[in-house]
Protein backbone atom coordinates (compact mmCIF):
# COMPACT_ATOMS: atom_id res chain seq x y z
CA UNK A 1 0.00 0.00 0.00
CA UNK A 2 0.91 3.46 -0.73
CA UNK A 3 -0.12 6.54 0.98
CA UNK A 4 0.88 10.08 0.63
CA UNK A 5 -0.95 13.31 1.70
CA UNK A 6 -0.72 17.32 2.24
CA UNK A 7 -2.47 20.05 4.84
CA UNK A 8 -3.30 23.07 4.63
CA UNK A 9 -4.77 24.98 8.03
CA UNK A 10 -5.15 28.97 7.72
CA UNK A 11 -6.77 32.03 9.45
CA UNK A 12 -8.58 33.20 6.22
CA UNK A 13 -9.31 36.58 5.57
CA UNK A 14 -11.47 37.74 8.39
CA UNK A 15 -10.85 35.93 11.26
CA UNK A 16 -8.14 37.35 14.59
CA UNK A 17 -6.70 33.92 14.72
CA UNK A 18 -7.00 30.34 13.52
CA UNK A 19 -9.44 28.30 15.59
CA UNK A 20 -8.41 24.99 13.86
CA UNK A 21 -6.38 22.04 14.20
CA UNK A 22 -5.01 19.75 12.05
CA UNK A 23 -2.48 16.95 12.37
CA UNK A 24 -1.49 14.03 10.12
CA UNK A 25 0.86 11.03 9.94
CA UNK A 26 1.80 7.63 8.81
CA UNK A 27 4.47 4.92 9.15
CA UNK A 28 3.78 2.36 6.53
CA UNK A 29 0.24 1.71 5.87
CA UNK A 30 -0.80 3.22 9.34
CA UNK A 31 -2.14 6.84 9.20
CA UNK A 32 -4.13 9.07 11.48
CA UNK A 33 -5.45 12.01 10.22
CA UNK A 34 -7.54 15.20 12.02
CA UNK A 35 -8.83 18.31 11.31
CA UNK A 36 -10.54 19.93 14.64
CA UNK A 37 -12.67 23.27 14.19
CA UNK A 38 -13.12 25.49 17.12
CA UNK A 39 -16.09 26.45 17.92
CA UNK A 40 -16.19 30.04 16.74
CA UNK A 41 -18.49 32.84 19.24
CA UNK A 42 -17.93 30.62 22.04
CA UNK A 43 -15.21 30.60 24.90
CA UNK A 44 -11.47 29.56 23.44
CA UNK A 45 -12.39 27.34 20.43
CA UNK A 46 -8.56 27.63 19.49
CA UNK A 47 -7.79 25.87 23.20
CA UNK A 48 -10.70 23.37 22.66
CA UNK A 49 -8.89 22.12 19.23
CA UNK A 50 -5.52 21.95 20.21
CA UNK A 51 -6.60 19.63 23.44
CA UNK A 52 -8.08 17.19 20.60
CA UNK A 53 -5.10 17.74 18.45
CA UNK A 54 -3.05 16.82 21.24
CA UNK A 55 -4.51 14.12 22.76
CA UNK A 56 -4.43 12.14 19.21
CA UNK A 57 -0.92 13.37 18.63
CA UNK A 58 0.18 11.81 22.29
CA UNK A 59 -1.83 8.30 21.49
CA UNK A 60 -0.03 8.08 18.08
CA UNK A 61 3.19 8.50 19.06
CA UNK A 62 2.51 6.23 22.00
CA UNK A 63 1.29 3.56 19.21
CA UNK A 64 4.07 3.90 16.86
CA UNK A 65 6.61 3.25 20.22
CA UNK A 66 4.75 0.49 20.98
CA UNK A 67 4.22 -1.27 18.06
CA UNK A 68 1.44 -2.52 18.75
CA UNK A 69 -0.19 -6.00 17.01
CA UNK A 70 -4.07 -4.81 18.10
CA UNK A 71 -6.43 -5.02 15.84
CA UNK A 72 -8.37 -3.22 13.56
CA UNK A 73 -11.41 -2.87 15.52
CA UNK A 74 -9.18 -2.54 19.07
CA UNK A 75 -7.59 0.58 17.55
CA UNK A 76 -10.89 2.18 16.74
CA UNK A 77 -11.71 1.48 20.80
CA UNK A 78 -8.56 3.13 21.47
CA UNK A 79 -9.27 6.45 19.13
CA UNK A 80 -12.76 6.71 20.69
CA UNK A 81 -11.42 6.48 24.00
CA UNK A 82 -8.96 9.35 23.04
CA UNK A 83 -11.54 12.00 21.85
CA UNK A 84 -14.08 11.02 25.07
CA UNK A 85 -10.84 11.77 27.31
CA UNK A 86 -10.56 15.22 24.74
CA UNK A 87 -14.13 15.70 25.30
CA UNK A 88 -13.54 15.94 29.46
CA UNK A 89 -10.85 17.48 29.62
CA UNK A 90 -12.15 20.80 27.49
CA UNK A 91 -14.82 20.39 29.96
CA UNK A 92 -12.63 20.42 33.40
CA UNK A 93 -10.65 23.55 31.61
CA UNK A 94 -14.20 25.68 30.88
CA UNK A 95 -15.24 28.47 33.46
CA UNK A 96 -18.71 27.59 34.65
CA UNK A 97 -21.14 29.24 32.60
CA UNK A 98 -19.19 29.20 29.74
CA UNK A 99 -18.91 26.80 26.11
CA UNK A 100 -16.20 25.63 24.54
CA UNK A 101 -15.92 23.09 22.07
CA UNK A 102 -14.57 21.59 18.69
CA UNK A 103 -15.75 19.87 15.75
CA UNK A 104 -14.02 16.22 15.07
CA UNK A 105 -13.75 14.59 11.32
CA UNK A 106 -10.34 11.77 12.18
CA UNK A 107 -9.56 9.13 9.63
CA UNK A 108 -7.74 6.33 10.92
CA UNK A 109 -6.02 3.81 8.39
CA UNK A 110 -4.69 0.46 9.02
CA UNK A 111 -3.53 -1.39 5.89
CA UNK A 112 -6.42 -2.00 4.25
CA UNK A 113 -8.97 -0.34 6.28
CA UNK A 114 -10.41 2.75 7.11
CA UNK A 115 -12.58 4.52 9.50
CA UNK A 116 -13.71 8.02 9.72
CA UNK A 117 -14.66 9.61 13.24
CA UNK A 118 -17.21 12.54 13.05
CA UNK A 119 -18.79 14.83 15.50
CA UNK A 120 -19.79 18.36 14.60
CA UNK A 121 -19.77 19.67 10.75
CA UNK A 122 -16.88 19.07 9.81
CA UNK A 123 -16.50 16.60 6.63
CA UNK A 124 -15.00 13.94 5.09
CA UNK A 125 -15.17 13.02 1.20
CA UNK A 126 -13.91 10.30 0.10
CA UNK A 127 -13.25 9.57 -3.90
CA UNK A 128 -13.51 6.03 -6.14
CA UNK A 129 -13.46 5.46 -9.39
CA UNK A 130 -16.74 4.72 -11.14
CA UNK A 131 -17.18 3.56 -14.72
CA UNK A 132 -17.65 7.05 -16.43
CA UNK A 133 -16.76 9.65 -13.67
CA UNK A 134 -14.84 9.57 -10.57
CA UNK A 135 -17.75 8.80 -7.92
CA UNK A 136 -17.47 11.53 -4.71
CA UNK A 137 -19.51 10.59 -1.72
CA UNK A 138 -19.89 12.83 1.38
CA UNK A 139 -19.32 9.94 3.79
CA UNK A 140 -20.21 12.02 6.89
CA UNK A 141 -23.67 14.09 8.30
CA UNK A 142 -23.45 17.15 9.63
CA UNK A 143 -24.45 17.32 13.56
CA UNK A 144 -26.25 20.57 12.86
CA UNK A 145 -30.07 21.36 13.88
CA UNK A 146 -31.89 20.77 10.13
CA UNK A 147 -30.46 17.45 10.08
CA UNK A 148 -32.21 16.01 12.56
CA UNK A 149 -35.96 14.81 11.33
CA UNK A 150 -37.44 15.93 14.43
CA UNK A 151 -36.69 19.40 14.25
CA UNK A 152 -38.41 19.69 10.82
CA UNK A 153 -40.80 17.77 10.72
CA UNK A 154 -44.11 19.28 8.96
CA UNK A 155 -42.02 22.11 7.88
CA UNK A 156 -41.07 23.87 4.33
CA UNK A 157 -37.83 24.21 3.18
CA UNK A 158 -38.23 28.06 3.08
CA UNK A 159 -39.01 27.43 6.86
CA UNK A 160 -36.14 25.13 7.79
CA UNK A 161 -33.40 27.64 6.19
CA UNK A 162 -35.19 30.68 7.89
CA UNK A 163 -35.18 29.46 11.08
CA UNK A 164 -32.93 30.90 13.95
CA UNK A 165 -31.71 26.90 14.69
CA UNK A 166 -31.01 26.40 10.97
CA UNK A 167 -26.99 25.65 11.11
CA UNK A 168 -26.06 25.48 14.38
CA UNK A 169 -24.07 22.50 15.65
CA UNK A 170 -26.01 20.01 18.25
CA UNK A 171 -23.00 17.78 18.47
CA UNK A 172 -19.44 19.01 19.25
CA UNK A 173 -16.59 17.66 21.41
CA UNK A 174 -16.61 19.28 24.96
CA UNK A 175 -19.99 20.20 25.17
CA UNK A 176 -21.53 17.82 26.63
CA UNK A 177 -20.47 15.34 29.69
CA UNK A 178 -21.88 12.44 27.96
CA UNK A 179 -19.81 12.39 24.66
CA UNK A 180 -20.99 10.58 21.26
CA UNK A 181 -20.04 10.71 17.86
CA UNK A 182 -20.48 8.83 14.61
CA UNK A 183 -18.12 6.00 13.20
CA UNK A 184 -17.93 4.06 10.24
CA UNK A 185 -15.13 1.70 8.78
CA UNK A 186 -14.78 -0.54 5.52
CA UNK A 187 -11.62 -1.93 3.55
CA UNK A 188 -9.92 -0.12 1.07
CA UNK A 189 -10.27 -1.90 -2.49
CA UNK A 190 -8.94 0.51 -4.83
CA UNK A 191 -7.30 3.68 -5.44
CA UNK A 192 -8.85 5.83 -2.88
CA UNK A 193 -8.82 9.77 -2.11
CA UNK A 194 -9.92 10.79 1.08
CA UNK A 195 -10.53 14.69 2.12
CA UNK A 196 -11.47 16.14 5.42
CA UNK A 197 -11.95 19.96 6.00
CA UNK A 198 -13.46 22.08 7.96
CA UNK A 199 -16.88 24.13 7.09
CA UNK A 200 -14.34 27.00 5.93
CA UNK A 201 -13.62 25.04 3.10
CA UNK A 202 -17.14 23.63 1.70
CA UNK A 203 -19.20 26.84 2.47
CA UNK A 204 -16.98 28.91 0.46
CA UNK A 205 -16.28 26.73 -2.29
CA UNK A 206 -19.15 25.23 -4.33
CA UNK A 207 -20.17 21.90 -4.11
CA UNK A 208 -19.50 21.52 -8.04
CA UNK A 209 -15.86 23.03 -8.01
CA UNK A 210 -15.00 21.48 -4.75
CA UNK A 211 -16.27 17.73 -6.17
CA UNK A 212 -14.36 18.27 -9.41
CA UNK A 213 -11.25 19.44 -7.59
CA UNK A 214 -11.32 16.47 -5.66
CA UNK A 215 -11.98 14.24 -8.91
CA UNK A 216 -8.58 15.48 -10.22
CA UNK A 217 -6.99 15.00 -7.06
CA UNK A 218 -7.44 11.08 -7.24
CA UNK A 219 -5.57 11.03 -10.30
CA UNK A 220 -3.19 14.07 -9.67
CA UNK A 221 0.55 13.52 -9.34
CA UNK A 222 0.93 16.22 -6.89
CA UNK A 223 -1.72 16.70 -4.25
CA UNK A 224 -0.55 19.92 -3.54
CA UNK A 225 -1.44 21.92 -7.00
CA UNK A 226 -5.30 20.16 -6.20
CA UNK A 227 -4.71 21.79 -2.66
CA UNK A 228 -3.70 25.25 -3.84
CA UNK A 229 -6.64 25.37 -6.41
CA UNK A 230 -8.84 24.73 -4.01
CA UNK A 231 -7.52 27.28 -1.26
CA UNK A 232 -7.19 29.60 -4.07
CA UNK A 233 -11.31 29.32 -4.84
CA UNK A 234 -12.27 29.97 -0.65
CA UNK A 235 -9.69 32.97 -1.05
CA UNK A 236 -11.84 34.68 -3.80
CA UNK A 237 -15.04 34.02 -1.99
CA UNK A 238 -13.15 36.20 0.54
CA UNK A 239 -12.60 33.21 3.11
CA UNK A 240 -14.46 34.59 5.93
CA UNK A 241 -13.70 31.75 8.45
CA UNK A 242 -10.71 29.74 8.73
CA UNK A 243 -9.80 26.86 6.14
CA UNK A 244 -8.51 23.44 6.73
CA UNK A 245 -7.81 20.41 4.36
CA UNK A 246 -6.05 17.17 4.39
CA UNK A 247 -5.89 15.18 1.19
CA UNK A 248 -4.98 11.72 1.67
CA UNK A 249 -4.38 9.49 -1.28
CA UNK A 250 -4.21 5.91 -0.64
CA UNK A 251 -3.40 3.53 -3.47
CA UNK A 252 -3.65 -0.41 -2.74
Amino acid sequence: MELCYTLLSEIGLVRKENQDAVFGANYGSFGIFLVADGMGGHSDGARASTIVKNQVKAWWTQFIKSRKKQDFFQNIEEIKTILESSNQEILDSTRTGEISGSTVILLWVQEDAWAVFSCGDSRCYQVQNSFFMDRVCQLTTDDVWENQQQNIRGMKEEEIRSHSNFGCLIRAVGTNPNFSCSVQSDRIKEKTLFALCSDGIYRYCSERYLKKQLRKARKAEHLSDCMERIKSEVYQNGAPDNLSLILIHITI
